[in-house]
């Protein structure tokens, strides 16, 4: 009965530590964070909240006062669980407007190259907008066209948009 009692235990605690060392975490892939563009932590921008300018579908943060390097915005975001994030934007513009993404100071990509489209029915067919009805999606691309992935730990990061020129009109931003 000793011996049998002794084996077992061995063999419990020796399939728990192949366990441990084969189930090794490496990050989860991490549900989607969204981050509303008013929430901000720093920057040179201002929020529009007029329904009857550009906010006819919510708040949009549009460039504030120049500086002699542009715009810049910085979004605090925490990170709930280790993994790897693809990051998106929404914004609305009339024309395009480029900005300079970075994840941590780590210039990641550029986005929110194109420009957007009215949704209003009585509009005509294919009319620029740059008010937040008309925002669109626009995920953060690498030079080969695929999406930029971005390995981050649990805690607190920051994602910052810098341009030289006015800032296209943020919406929200979403990690995926």
């Amino acid at each position: 009965m000793k011996i049998q009692s002794k084996l077992t235990g061995w063999f419990v605690l020796s399939a728990m530590a192949v366990c441990s060392i084969a189930f090794v975490s490496t990050g989860a892939e991490g549900g989607s964070i969204v981050i509303p563009a008013w929430s901000f932590a720093r920057g040179n921008v201002r929020i529009d909240a007029d329904p009857g300018k550009l906010a006819d579908a919510g708040p949009v943060v549009v460039s504030g006062p120049k500086t002699p390097w542009g715009w810049t915005v910085e979004y605090d975001v925490d990170i709930p669980v280790k993994g790897n994030y693809t990051l998106y934007n929404r914004y609305a513009t009339d024309e395009a407007r480029p900005v300079q993404g970075y994840f941590d100071d780590r210039s990641i990509s550029k986005c929110c190259k194109g420009v957007t489209f009215s949704v209003d029915k009585s509009a005509k067919a294919n009319t620029v907008t740059a008010k937040s009805s008309g925002a669109k999606w626009e995920g953060l691309v690498n030079r080969f066209g695929g999406m930029v992935r971005l390995a981050a730990d649990k805690g607190v990061h920051t994602i910052r948009f810098t341009r030289r020129g006015p800032l296209p009109h943020l919406v929200e931003l979403r990690l995926d």
